[in-house]
């Protein structure tokens, strides 16, 4: 059961970060046609910055699961790459643990968000009046799907050390 569930959320991670390449795609293809239309034909669209507010977000937020399982997230390595193993392999749990408590949180309050939002029936101004708990609710999406790789590498890191004291 434990490496179906695995397998299976890691495919909703990959999916997930699929989605935002494709909507880096369509944000390059409004923002370039929006810019055509607002400086050859004098008619900007009224939806094109809206929209790409939103795609921003989506990449954000969904993108980061599989970032952190690929370990190509932002990193602050200068110092890191000069440690020894056995501070770099703290490092990595320390901030395993981190990542899980951070993202654990930011799923909390994104969901709590999404909560109020959607009972509070608050919407967006502008051209598409998009309900604001969609928006919210890829917070407790993403966050959620981060905080489970941030646990998957904890969990890697503490079965490395198994295999290695079995091993020795």
């Amino acid at each position: 059961m434990g490496i179906n569930l695995l397998s299976r959320v890691q495919k909703i991670s990959g999916f997930f970060f699929l989605l935002s390449q494709l909507t880096v795609a369509a944000m390059m293809l409004t923002t370039a046609y929006d810019t055509i239309m607002r400086y050859f034909f004098a008619r900007p669209t009224v939806w094109s910055v809206e929209l790409n507010e939103v795609f921003l977000v989506f990449i954000t937020l969904l993108a980061g699961a599989e970032l952190v399982k690929r370990n190509q997230h932002i990193q602050m390595d200068l110092i890191y790459l000069r440690l020894p193993e056995g501070s770099q392999r703290a490092s990595r749990i320390l901030t395993s643990i981190i990542g899980i408590l951070l993202c654990g949180g930011l799923f909390w309050l994104g969901l709590k968000t999404t909560i109020t939002t959607y009972q509070g029936k608050v919407y967006a101004a502008g051209a598409f009046r998009l309900p604001f708990w969609i928006l919210y609710a890829l917070i407790p999406i993403g966050m959620s799907l981060m905080t489970f790789e941030f646990l998957c590498r904890l969990i890697v890191e503490f079965s490395s050390e198994v295999k290695r004291g079995k091993s020795s």
